[in-house]
């Protein structure tokens, strides 16, 4: 498996771990528990995110096989996606639980939004349609 799909893995262990949380508990500190639960989802976010650090570190330059090409100017691109999606999931953590009754909705979004960053940024051909627009251009009809 590609090293792009495992943030998208990780959005589905957050809600399946979101899914699973009982929403009608009565405690001391319902605030508390709500920040507590955000921070629990975004520990899954970023071990998601580091484990595509550690799943980049022995593709990169490889034999390019399939849709995706993770070359050097790709790894760099994955890299700085990663390291400013840790710095937002860092700054968040307690806004996510606090912000909205399900914590894992915001953190999955941002998850499946970095995955797809990954891939655009890791594949081999971006040409969208039939031809792409310099050969619209420039094509004879």
């Amino acid at each position: 498996m590609s090293p792009v799909f495992l943030p998208a893995l990780g959005a589905l262990v957050v809600l399946f771990f979101d899914a699973l949380a009982r929403p009608g508990t009565k405690s001391a500190h319902p605030t508390r528990d709500t920040v507590v639960s955000g921070i629990r989802l975004g520990v899954i976010a970023v071990l998601s995110l580091a484990s595509v650090f550690l799943a980049l570190a022995g593709r990169v330059g490889g034999a390019a096989s399939g849709v995706f090409a993770i070359d050097a100017f790709a790894a760099v691109g994955i890299a700085s996606i990663l390291v400013v999606s840790f710095l937002v999931l860092a700054l968040s953590l307690t806004h996510f639980g606090m912000a909205r009754s399900r914590a894992g909705e915001p953190i999955a979004l941002l998850l499946f939004s970095i995955s797809g960053l990954l891939a655009a940024t890791a594949s081999r051909s971006l040409q969208i349609g039939r031809a792409s627009c310099r050969e619209r251009v420039f094509s004879s009809v």
